[in-house]
């Protein structure tokens, strides 16, 4: 099993987006904290690449009951993955991506169940 200490360390949100926008394609940047006691057979492991699938497509309680918060942030995310499909520049309403800017989309946040805004390079320093 990977170690605790390599996953901090595999992203790549800055490179991918400022790759995008220096060629003007719109870009958005958005990161997924919902560590769910369903979805992650290790405690210390919270989110990873993926872990957000179940959410997004409403499955997450076919591997264990949800709690109603994360019924509520499954919702949520079926309906951007909806409303990007339909419009992808302007369906979100979300703001592209800025690094200095409020734009990092943080999805699952605490014990938030709907999207909110950080600065858009908040995590790179873990790159």
């Amino acid at each position: 099993m990977p170690s605790h200490e390599v996953f901090p360390r595999v992203q790549g949100l800055k490179e991918f987006c400022n790759a995008r926008k220096n060629f003007n394609v719109p870009v958005w940047g958005a990161r997924y904290f919902g560590g769910r006691p369903n979805l992650n057979p290790p405690s210390w492991l919270h989110a990873y690449n993926s872990s957000d699938i179940p959410m997004a497509f409403g499955t997450a309680d076919l591997l264990g009951s949800n709690t109603p918060a994360e019924a509520e942030m499954s919702r949520y995310m079926q309906s951007a993955w909806t409303a990007f499909a339909n419009d992808p520049e302007h369906g979100l309403g979300w703001l592209t991506y800025n690094p200095p800017a409020n734009t990092l989309v943080k999805l699952g946040f605490g014990k938030n169940t709907q999207a909110l805004l950080g600065l858009g390079n908040e995590f790179d320093g873990l790159c």
